[in-house]
């Protein structure tokens, strides 16, 4: 009867069926092994996971740890979002994890983990900077949400140096659409102002406009509009750029247009 406990969407109900855990045995961890080596259903082994990481001490780390080296996908994958509960030393080495993974849901539950934990290794932000354009929504998502928040700039335009990963290019850019820092901002307007690519002058635009405001539902501003605000005004006036374009998205997103006089000369 404990599984119905751990499938419940209440985390009360969750907690309770801890405590009874910890009520009927003298060893629990063996009552917890014995609990995932079930045909647990996924909710069920989510609540387990759940409840132990809320309630903290020794029986999550070696349990999370065994599932997260396991070879159910479905339970490495709930077990890695939770360890990103449990940082410490002891659960880096499992994070290498990810360069093996080949079922998406786990190689962004890793990410996630590893995210929470603040946990990096060398060559990481490459690697994820590759699931960014994974055609996997999740995991697409969770790679560009990673690089974000970690201002991971420098792997972006690495890529946008290179003109050899023009496949990279508009994740790159998509990451960087994400990053409100004014060295991001410096960064693309330098990169399209030496740029003969048509392609890259179009999505370095898409990341400067989606990079105006601060936040697009409220459109407040940033220390870096006022940069973004003198680059797109210069572009119009570009014979190069596809001005008609540019002004769309200006228009789409909200920023204010030239005034009338400039208009009419476009």
């Amino acid at each position: 009867d404990l599984l119905s406990h751990f499938a419940s969407p209440d985390p009360a109900v969750r907690t309770e069926g801890v405590f009874e855990v910890l009520r009927r045995k003298r060893r629990p961890l063996r009552q917890w092994e014995q609990l995932l080596a079930s045909d647990a259903a996924p909710e069920q082994v989510e609540g387990v996971f759940a409840a132990l990481s809320a309630i903290g001490g020794e029986p999550a780390p070696p349990l999370l740890l065994a599932a997260a080296t396991g070879s159910d996908p479905v339970r490495q994958a709930i077990a890695f979002r939770h360890l990103g509960d449990h940082p410490g030393t002891e659960n880096h080495p499992v994070y290498a994890e990810i360069g093996r993974a080949t079922v998406p849901a786990l190689t962004a539950g890793i990410l996630s983990a590893m995210d929470r934990s603040g946990t990096t290794t060398p060559g990481l932000d490459e690697l994820v900077l590759s699931f960014a354009g994974h055609p996997d929504a999740l995991l697409a998502a969770t790679a560009r949400a990673y690089l974000q928040a970690r201002a991971s700039e420098d792997v972006c335009f690495a890529a946008l140096d290179d003109d050899s990963r023009e496949e990279a290019w508009p994740v790159a850019f998509a990451v960087l659409s994400g990053i409100r820092r004014t060295s991001v901002v410096e960064g693309i307007v330098r990169r399209l102002e030496h740029t003969r690519s048509a392609r890259k002058r179009v999505l370095g635009h898409e990341a400067l406009v989606a990079l105006y405001h601060d936040d697009a539902s409220t459109r407040r501003p940033w220390e870096g509009t006022a940069l973004v605000k003198s680059y797109l005004e210069t572009a119009l006036g570009n014979h190069r750029v596809d001005r008609a374009a540019l002004l769309r998205r200006m228009s789409a997103a909200g920023i204010p247009l030239p005034p009338p006089p400039v208009l009419l000369a476009l």
